[in-house]
């Protein structure tokens, strides 16, 4: 018997993961925010300073780590004296507070109270000295009581913007006991009696460590409970979609986006799947946190010791796909300014502090232009199939076909099929129908009964240009045709009910001069370079409006037009 995630799979470990989140406020605000680090915010007066400046800067939101350990060092007693400090001074300089609750490395005397309470990974990594076993019953209550002691008296203050929990879970399998109680109970519940092979026993590790591991983030949701009508939110160190084929993959990100109101994903991607990435296989990636995240809105974290150029690039590149919010790295590192990440005498410090205050400005400061626009849906949809024990495909390989011509791709989850999440799309890929659950099958054949196009992909095919040849048969094309790139230059529409903004990527490290054409009922006149607050003009032409631009390496162009212009 070969194993299916479903439904009903999906949500058997908890009834915690099913319950609704509150409500979110719907101000206009797109958070742009540097991370600030708890420890700094004793000294009081240098904080406030700090604060003073990030909001002169351009930035509107602080994103500060409150960790379990410093929290509460002795168990029940909390010291608040850090989020008390940081969520009051932030108010005063006019900035919002993204409160991420890290609850990775405990207290010491988690361990001392709970001997059994380790964290004992599969692989044999060393963070198994250093992590506790949420499947622990009294470990899993008492991270709770920290996340609602820390939720609670941050809630008291209007300057929380957000609550950011479970963004460091650990994804492997336990071996600890508590852990083997869970699976035995998850295989008898699923399974019943029957006896596993040693390789279906492989499979299901991995479906039960991306369900736990979701209704581990379900728990921790329902102990922010106190936050209200703020955004909770969790993030990803590298999208599912492109860890496929790892033992386990212990993460789905579909699952895990159900349980927050923001999902996002940290840039650059530092999994070691995807070390030396093409530009296509970023790209897959953002767009398929933006396909988990659906329409609560997801967002991008760039923590690394990034450029300026790939600063600015991978900002765009996310707003470009309806990124709620963009989070930099950390205002200051440790207890010194040097060496900080956004804070420093160092040119390279200084460049990227510049472009990402500069880009705070740009987006930040117009939250009535940006926080409504929302990409388009795409033609193509590539349907996400996470099951253990199916063939693994390539779908980075699938999606660089259609990204090398510009054409937009979204990604469906297999779970959606049946809610009919595929309908509208021109050509929809996928696995053949008879290695998908019967239910899927059915929502297949019904979008192909009713004229729909599949484009059936296995381990072994089709080729790169057989997958153009049927997206061309299908009447798929490009909303914006472009000529001079070679496949390395996208653009993207966004959209909301008063503006049409167009963002344009170059993803290869030189120079690119291309021309674009629109569709004809684009308007010609007048754009604006939002970075520079340049006019722009399109040119008329026999196929539709032109526009010629020279991108530099890793560059950006970002237009925007009111509808309302003619």
């Amino acid at each position: 018997m070969r194993f299916v995630l479903t439904f009903a799979l999906a949500c058997v470990i908890s009834a915690i993961a099913t319950a609704q989140l509150p409500s979110v406020r719907q101000d206009p605000f797109v958070a742009m925010a540097v991370s600030y680090p708890a420890g700094l915010v004793r000294d009081r007066e240098r904080t406030a300073a700090d604060f003073d400046a990030i909001r002169a800067d351009g930035f509107n939101a602080v994103r500060l780590v409150v960790s379990w350990a410093d929290v509460e060092p002795v168990r029940g007693q909390y010291r608040f004296e850090v989020v008390d400090g940081a969520l009051e001074l932030a108010g005063r300089s006019g900035l919002r507070v993204i409160v991420r609750l890290d609850t990775a490395f405990p207290p010491a005397w988690v361990f001392d109270r709970y001997p059994d309470g380790r964290y004992v990974p599969a692989d044999g990594a060393a963070r198994a000295a250093t992590r506790a076993c949420f499947d622990h019953p009294a470990v899993r209550a008492d991270v709770e009581a920290f996340v609602a002691a820390v939720t609670a008296k941050a809630a008291g203050h209007a300057a929380l913007h957000a609550v950011d929990v479970g963004s460091d879970l650990d994804s492997g399998f336990c071996l600890c006991p508590h852990t083997a109680r869970r699976f035995r109970e998850w295989t008898k519940a699923t399974f019943g009696e029957a006896s596993r092979s040693t390789a279906q026993r492989t499979d299901d590790q991995t479906a039960f460590v991306a369900i736990t591991r979701r209704d581990h983030l379900a728990s921790l949701a329902a102990a922010a409970g106190a936050r209200g009508n703020r955004p909770l939110m969790s993030s990803s160190t590298t999208p599912s979609l492109l860890r496929q084929g790892e033992a386990p993959l212990g993460q789905d990100d579909w699952l895990m986006a159900r349980v927050v109101d923001r999902y996002g994903v940290v840039v650059p991607l530092s999994h070691r799947s995807v070390s030396g990435a093409l530009p296509s296989q970023l790209s897959l990636a953002f767009d398929g946190v933006r396909g988990a995240a659906g329409a609560s809105g997801w967002f991008a974290s760039l923590d690394d010791d990034t450029s300026a150029v790939d600063l600015r690039f991978w900002t765009w590149a996310a707003v470009s796909r309806g990124a709620r919010s963009v989070m930099y790295g950390d205002w200051r590192t440790g207890e010194a300014s040097t060496g900080a990440v956004l804070s420093g005498a160092d040119v390279r410090v200084a460049e990227r502090a510049q472009t990402a205050a500069a880009l705070s400005r740009v987006i930040g400061r117009n939250p009535a232009l940006f926080a409504p626009l929302r990409p388009g849906k795409a033609k193509v949809a590539l349907i996400y199939d996470p099951r253990a024990d199916a063939a693994r495909i390539d779908w980075a390989r699938v999606y660089q076909a259609f990204f090398e011509r510009n054409i937009q791709v979204d990604v469906v989850h297999l779970d959606e099929l049946a809610s009919g999440a595929i309908s509208g799309y021109v050509l929809v890929a996928s696995r053949p129908s008879a290695e998908l659950p019967p239910v899927a099958a059915a929502a297949l054949k019904a979008y192909a009964d009713s004229g729909g196009k599949l484009l059936t992909v296995s381990t072994r095919g089709p080729a790169l240009d057989e997958i153009v040849r049927a997206a061309e048969a299908s009447g798929v094309t490009p909303v914006v045709r472009i000529g001079g790139a070679g496949g390395v230059v996208e653009t993207r529409f966004l959209e909301s009910s008063d503006v049409l903004m167009l963002i344009g990527l170059n993803y290869s490290d030189t120079r690119q001069r291309v021309t674009m054409t629109f569709p004809p009922d684009t308007q010609e006149a007048i754009w604006q370079n939002m970075e520079t607050g340049a006019a722009v003009n399109f040119i008329a032409g026999p196929e539709g409006p032109t526009y010629t631009y020279t991108f530099g390496a890793k560059d950006a162009l970002v237009l925007m037009i009111r509808k309302n212009i003619r």
